[in-house]
């Protein structure tokens, strides 16, 4: 039989993993200074975007060719 309570551990790392980053952006957000100005409007992560897209690319790639089945 499927046991949730074995996965206890799992969904705790899940949850405080992800409400740390939001914590984080939520108090940054309440104690950094807000100034507009066109440093602050360019789009310097366009290149970080574009990696994070190539891999999430690439995973699907693999997946779809089921290289990630253990046997």
């Amino acid at each position: 039989m499927f046991l949730l309570y074995e996965y206890d551990i799992f969904w705790t790392f899940l949850i405080i993993s992800s409400v740390i980053p939001i914590l984080a952006f939520l108090i940054s957000g309440v104690l950094a200074p807000i100034r507009k100005g066109p440093e602050k409007l360019s789009s310097y992560e366009s290149e970080a975007f574009i990696f994070v897209l190539i891999l999430i690319v690439g995973l699907v790639y693999v997946w779809r060719r089921e290289a990630l089945e253990w046997s």
